[in-house]
């Protein structure tokens, strides 16, 4: 028996690998490698002729239990069969990087298969084509047919030695790596293959050299590295790789497509693509995509090539587009930071009024406020997307919530006051209300009861049933209550004070109406608008009468200034300098003060209904006058309280 095998021989037959199949003991015999040419001993050259296993490959299946099993084999046959196959295996280089020098007679019967082939396309005179070329029309023999279907039929298993669990892509890297020393292994491991990667400091550290040392080393070995992917299996690898990335692909398409390529190596336990992601500058491979370039250079192609497209409006359709990275379908635009809406990609900031373009182009057709929001998908008021959609002149208000794009010409709605001109002037200057009121509810959402409400004041006037726009002479500022006649409202010499309870529009800042006795007070006419210098803050307020009742601009500030909260009363106080404030109530103790308190200040060295009388504006301090004018603007409170105060004068 050689000497190699001695030290082997007590192994070869233990019980505890007796069922292991022979390709796993003995790897690196190609599957084609006759038999009978194998220092196999003659025993087991005849049992295996005899049962028609005559290549490698026809046994390597079977476990030692499985050849003892075989007619005429015994222990010592098998045993000699073993060390005879170590023996062929030593014949093969590591890996199977090539074929045995000594020819088999595999190799022998290829090669005469390619000659008959060669023969048989000299007889043709077609010297100059493939051997493996079928000729047309011709009846070939059944010789030349049975060669060309063995070469067609030749597996890479069949030829080279197998490589195990491993894997032949993992196995070349294995074999790239052989010659790497400790430290360069290291460096591999560490940095070059690390997603965060140690430091030169803590590496010169362990290996007791310095980082510039450490980082000489890493430079070293990526050179070997690039070099040794420009050639042999590595380079098949690299190719592989990059033509299948080509600009851009995901890494489990990579993957899927070639198997090989998500090996592991066990050397440094990484994957098969990620040792050449790191060793090939041509493309990158991160957070599950692959690029030609970087990952962050293909976000930029594609975030161009749609900002092109786009050029002319905020979005882009994808169906429109003709662009392979669409076939990636929608996480890569997710991923680029694209916002995908509708079948729309979202150029820009993608903001509500953005967001609220697409919705309207995917539907075609005006949309209520709370149906645009709806398909939005982010978390904002109607309030606030009425007020972006009514400031942007991409859209178009066509009823009192519903809107459109502007690019689709349809009337526009400007409200009810705005929607009564149009109307009369295509009727030519008036209508009937019924007419107007046909004509509005049958375009726009509105309650007839609005539109009477709009028709009726400036700058329209309805009379004997016709509507119309007032004339210069319908100008005059109408006969209206005054301070007298309206509730809450007092007068305190110069100033006019209005009793209010706080709310949360006023705490929200949103503007309030006035009754219409304040524009007497103040002297604002109907169509007019006017400043007012705050007392109580900095700046003006504005206050306007531009429809049916006067509005106030927001008293938030003043309000949040004193601390008000919502139902405490206050006073909006209007001094005749063009003044504005608000006060809070004063405190009271008895009747007489909380009556007086209820009309804008608490009085103790007048005459209670004297006082009373000049805030209602009564020239007479009648206590019957005063009650009866205080019942009559329905300053209700203040009447009963001065019934309680008829019964006990002294409170």
């Amino acid at each position: 028996m050689p000497a190699m095998a001695e030290g082997r021989d007590a192994d070869l037959l233990d019980e505890a690998s007796r069922h292991v199949p022979l390709k796993e003991r003995i790897r690196g015999v190609p599957d084609l490698e006759v038999l009978a040419q194998m220092p196999i001993g003659v025993r087991m050259r005849n049992v295996l002729a005899r049962e028609g296993l005559e290549t490698f490959g026809a046994i390597k299946g079977m476990s030692v239990n499985d050849l003892l099993a075989l007619r005429g084999a015994g222990v010592g046959s098998v045993r000699e069969m073993l060390v005879g196959l170590e023996l062929e295996r030593n014949q093969h280089p590591r890996g199977g990087a090539a074929l045995s020098e000594r020819p088999a007679r595999w190799q022998t019967d290829l090669v005469a298969d390619f000659e008959t082939l060669a023969r048989w396309q000299r007889i043709l005179g077609t010297e100059d084509v493939s051997v493996l070329a079928v000729a047309e029309e011709v009846i070939e023999p059944a010789e030349v047919s049975a060669a060309r279907a063995r070469i067609i039929a030749l597996s890479a298993s069949a030829l080279l030695p197998d490589v195990g669990a491993i894997g032949a892509a993992a196995s070349a890297i294995e074999e790239s790596l052989a010659g790497l020393g400790e430290r360069e292994m290291a460096v591999l491991r560490e940095r070059v293959m690390a997603d965060d990667p140690v430091s030169l400091d803590e590496l010169g550290l362990r290996f007791g050299v310095t980082r510039e040392r450490i980082r000489q080393v890493e430079s070293k070995l990526m050179g070997r590295l690039t070099g040794l992917a420009q050639q042999g299996d590595l380079h098949s690898l690299v190719t592989i790789a990059s033509g299948t990335i080509g600009d851009l692909v995901r890494l489990r398409t990579l993957v899927q497509r070639h198997p090989t390529l998500g090996q592991t190596v066990p050397s440094i336990g990484q994957p098969v693509w990620r040792f050449l992601d790191r060793i090939d500058p041509a493309y990158e491979i991160k957070d599950g995509w692959c690029a030609l370039g970087t990952v962050a250079g293909a976000v930029a192609r594609t975030k161009r090539a749609f900002a092109e497209i786009g050029r002319d409006r905020g979005f882009v359709e994808l169906a429109a587009v003709d662009d392979p990275d669409l076939e990636l379908g929608l996480d890569w635009l997710e991923y680029c930071g694209l916002t995908v809406l509708r079948g729309c990609v979202l150029l820009g900031r993608a903001g509500m009024p953005d967001r609220a373009e697409v919705v309207l182009h995917a539907q075609q057709e005006p949309l209520s406020s709370e149906a645009i929001l709806a398909e939005l998908g982010v978390d904002r008021s109607v309030r606030s997307l009425r007020n972006q959609l009514s400031e942007d002149p991409r859209f178009a208000r066509v009823d009192r919530d519903d809107w459109a794009l502007a690019s689709w010409g349809l009337t526009g709605y400007l409200g009810i006051r705005a929607m009564i001109g149009r109307s009369l002037s295509a009727a030519g200057g008036e209508m009937t209300v019924d007419a107007l009121i046909d004509d509005l509810t049958s375009r726009f959402n509105v309650s007839p009861r609005s539109i009477v409400a709009y028709a009726t004041a400036f700058p329209y006037i309805t009379s004997k049933g016709i509507v119309r726009r007032r004339g210069r002479r319908d100008m005059r500022r109408p006969r209206r209550k005054g301070l007298a006649q309206t509730r809450g409202l007092y007068r305190h010499d110069d100033r006019v004070k209005l009793r209010i309870l706080v709310n949360s529009e006023h705490l929200r800042g949103s503007g309030c109406t006035l009754p219409n006795a304040i524009g007497e007070e103040i002297d604002l006419s109907i169509a007019e608008a006017k400043t007012l210098r705050r007392t109580g803050a900095d700046g003006t307020i504005l206050v306007s009468w531009r429809g049916p009742q006067i509005i106030l601009g927001s008293v938030r500030a003043e309000v949040e200034k004193l601390g008000l909260s919502a139902g405490d009363t206050a006073f909006f106080v209007f001094g005749s300098d063009g003044t504005f404030g608000v006060e809070p109530m004063d405190e009271f103790a008895g009747l007489q003060s909380q009556m007086l308190a209820l009309t804008g200040g608490v009085s103790v060295d007048d005459d209670l209904w004297e006082t009373l009388a000049d805030r209602v504006d009564l020239a007479a301090g009648d206590r019957d006058a005063v009650l009866a004018a205080l019942s009559a603007r329905g300053d209700a409170r203040i009447v009963e309280l001065a019934g309680t105060h008829a019964a006990d004068p002294a409170g």
